[in-house]
């Protein structure tokens, strides 16, 4: 399974930090942050920004069939990117890239 993850996600640049048919494993959780009766997975990554300085969401998953969202603050912890997740059929992935510049306002 490991080669067929490494075959779709093998240029994360492809999906610009997205990865269809995937799911994160064993990362750490947002509080609150097992979001049900989520539409799609724009949704999802919705939910992830508006937690990104509440919460520390950095990253998410979402599941069509149940349409559950749910919401990391490190998505990969020391590891390489495609051992941090897991192929899984009608899942979708995705890390919140950018470079974030906050001001605290007045």
């Amino acid at each position: 399974h490991k080669d067929e993850l490494l075959e779709k996600v093998k240029d994360p640049l492809t999906y610009e930090g997205s990865y269809p048919g995937a799911r994160w494993v064993d990362m750490e959780p947002v509080v609150q942050g097992d979001l049900q009766n989520v539409q799609h997975q724009c949704g999802c990554e919705q939910q992830c920004f508006n937690r990104l300085i509440s919460h520390g969401c950095r990253c998410w998953d979402f599941d069509r069939s149940s349409r559950s969202c749910r919401l990391y603050s490190r998505c990969n912890p020391g590891r390489n990117t495609h051992d941090a997740m897991r192929l899984q059929p009608g899942w979708w992935a995705r890390e919140l890239h950018s470079n974030w510049q906050f001001s605290a306002g007045a």
